[in-house]
Formats: C-alpha cells, structure tokens, sequence
C-alpha cells in the first residue's frame, strides 16, 4: 500500500506561516514569507473566510461560556438542594433519635418510679409480716399456756373424781 505525498491546505500552511513562522510576523508580503506567493489566493476572499471562521469561534466561545454558566448554576443549584435536604435529613434523624432518647427517659423514670414503690411496698410487707410473727407467736405462747392449763384442769378433775369414786 502507498500513501501519497502530504500536501498541506493553502489555508493551513498559511495559517501555520503566519501564526508560528516568527520570520513572518512583521509583514505579510515579507521576501521571506513565501506561502503567499505560492498559492494565488485572493487576499479578501481570505480575509472574509478567516473573519468568518473567527466569527464562529467567538460565537462558539461564548455558547460555550453561557452553557458553562449554566452548567454551573444547576451545580449550585443542585448543590444548595442537596445541602438542604442533607439538613433537613440530619434535622429528621435528630428529632427521631430525640423521641427515642426521651421515649427511653421516660420509659426509665416511669420504671424508677415502680420500682420506688415496689420497694415502699415490700418494706410495707416485711413490717406486716414481722408484726403477723410476733403476733402469731403470742397467739401460739396464749394457745400453749391455755393447753397447760386445760390440762393441768385435767388432771385434777381426773384426781378429783378418783378420790370422790
């Protein structure tokens, strides 16, 4: 396969003579800038074309800045949503975890609370049963003595009744 010989745009090789050639930067009609010489291209018609294109480029460049603008008023935008609904999400999870916490809080003092009079009410009972004890045991120290007595009575009805017999 072969390639043939690379023969540049008039419009590129001109460009390129004028743009970055420092040998043809002070004048275009210079002895040592000859790419004009070489292509007869009509200087005006160039002119109009290059203006033209230049024209486009600014156009362009500014479509391009205004949708960059864009661009980035919707990433402020978007971002100043985002921070807010971040927010408002935080403020949600704050006041969830808050209803916990003050639903536990509440949980504990009402436990604090049972437990305060669970423990009035066993000191209550224990006094209860310690009095029932002692009251029982004089009930049982009455029971024994009479018991004693009866017997006793008993025993000497039953030697009374024998001498009488």
């Amino acid at each position: 396969m072969r390639v043939g010989a690379y023969s540049p745009s008039p419009r590129i090789e001109m460009e390129v003579a004028t743009k970055w050639d420092r040998r043809c930067l002070n004048t275009s009609r210079d002895a040592d800038c000859d790419s004009f010489d070489r292509y007869p291209v009509s200087a005006d018609a160039e002119i109009s074309a290059l203006r033209a294109e230049l024209m486009q480029a600014h156009n362009r460049i500014h479509e391009l800045e205004a949708e960059s603008r864009s661009a980035k008023k919707k990433l402020d935008h978007m971002l100043r949503s985002l921070s807010e609904e971040k927010a408002s999400w935080k403020s949600r999870e704050h006041d969830k975890v808050r209803d916990i916490f003050d639903g536990v809080k509440e949980s504990l003092n009402r436990e604090r609370k049972n437990r305060q009079r669970a423990e009035i009410m066993n000191s209550k009972l224990a006094t209860e049963v310690s009095e029932l004890k002692l009251v029982a045991k004089r009930y049982l120290q009455d029971y024994e003595k009479e018991r004693k007595a009866r017997e006793l009575m008993e025993e000497v009805c039953d030697e009374l009744a024998k001498e009488i017999a």
